[in-house]
């Protein structure tokens, strides 16, 4: 007796469509788990890192008090988000940018010299790249100011 394997149509399509709702399934979970468990903070550094030139006053504000490591080749550089400040100016912006540009200070007891971008990283290994201007002393403190257009 001669047996043939045969797999119809209909079954290959009813397999590759479980496999589709399998794998949309566990994508759709882990970003669900991710969101559950993100600080606002992770968020915010999330949306920065999406897109800077739309992140917000509101984005950066919630980050003040923050801890970032600025890394400089073999340096490294412990920082804190201290202020952000809105900067207002009259007249319409571009589409597709934040409402307003703002500046963004950072202080720790040891900084970089500014005036070039640098890979700001996050306690939770999350990082951007941000330029800073000249570095400022605020007593014995250094300072690097961002601004965000």
């Amino acid at each position: 007796m001669v047996q043939t394997t045969h797999t119809s149509r209909r079954k290959l399509l009813y397999g590759l469509g479980l496999g589709s709702v399998g794998i949309a399934t566990t994508s759709w979970t882990s970003r669900l788990a991710a969101a559950v468990t993100a600080d606002p903070l992770t968020d915010a550094v999330n949306r920065a890192q999406a897109s800077a030139a739309q992140t917000g006053l509101g984005d950066w504000t919630g980050a003040v008090g923050a801890s970032f490591t600025i890394r400089d080749g073999a340096s490294s550089y412990a920082v804190t988000l201290v202020s952000v400040t809105p900067l207002q100016a009259a007249g319409s912006r571009p589409a597709g940018l934040r409402p307003s540009a703002l500046a963004a200070t950072f202080q720790g007891s040891s900084v970089p010299a500014g005036n070039r971008t640098y890979t700001f990283v996050q306690g939770n290994g999350s990082q951007f790249q941000l330029f800073v201007g000249a570095k400022s002393m605020n007593g014995s403190t250094g300072q690097l100011v961002a601004i965000l257009n």
